[in-house]
């Protein structure tokens, strides 16, 4: 019948008070010209057959638990068939395109000798300070460890713990090797059992590290 589909949720009337306090009119929302899709929660029913569908929502069902009533089985295909086709197998759209386009360590000021770049990682479970009160949020904890290039690790001969010093604070933590990691980039978990003991605040900054044997 000529109606795209919503980007936007029934549920995104909220969008109307989102800049009220800027000005109460609401603004034209972006014109999609070149798919199918529409800035808008008018458009084809959530409830009905549609390739093109932005949000799951079946009643009674929200956000992906619905996913299944799209589905012609249980992680099967899509009842209104798929809206694509794949343009690229695994591995080859990560190989053109790397995920850093250079080395953040080396873009920046050199590096003193013996130092890393240190960059924070928030943590699905730990980062947020009001969810850390939470007992059940606690208990999916997990241990606190940096992540270094194997080869950052190799030429500074770096083991399984490592300690950081960043001016006269220090700290020491085990260390996981990956090559997803940028060389001379240290990867710090943003934790309050690091936080507490470490000045994250002051990150990404160079830190110098070397091999810790206590």
């Amino acid at each position: 019948a000529g109606l795209r589909a919503p980007r936007q949720s029934h549920r995104y009337s909220g969008r109307t008070s989102m800049n009220a306090g800027v000005n109460v009119h609401e603004p034209r929302q972006p014109q999609e010209v070149d798919s199918g899709l529409a800035y808008s929660m008018e458009g084809i029913p959530l409830a009905q057959a549609s390739p093109l569908n932005t949000n799951n929502w079946s009643p009674g069902w929200n956000s992906n638990e619905a996913i299944n009533k799209f589905q012609q089985e249980i992680d099967g295909p899509l009842k209104q068939g798929m809206p694509g086709v794949l343009l690229f197998d695994d591995g080859v759209f990560a190989a053109t395109l790397p995920r850093f386009s250079e080395n953040p360590a080396t873009a920046a000021e050199p590096l003193a000798k013996g130092a890393v770049l240190a960059v924070r990682q928030p943590c699905i479970f730990g980062s947020d300070t009001r969810a850390n009160q939470s007992p059940s949020l606690q208990s999916r904890f997990t241990a606190a460890k940096v992540q270094m290039h194997p080869d950052t690790a190799a030429e500074k001969g770096l083991g399984n713990r490592v300690r950081i010093q960043l001016g006269q604070q220090s700290i020491v933590l085990p260390v996981i090797l990956k090559t997803e990691v940028p060389k001379d980039v240290l990867v710090v978990p943003d934790v309050p059992w690091i936080t507490d003991a470490f000045l994250l605040s002051a990150l990404p900054c160079a830190v110098t590290v070397e091999a810790a044997h206590d």
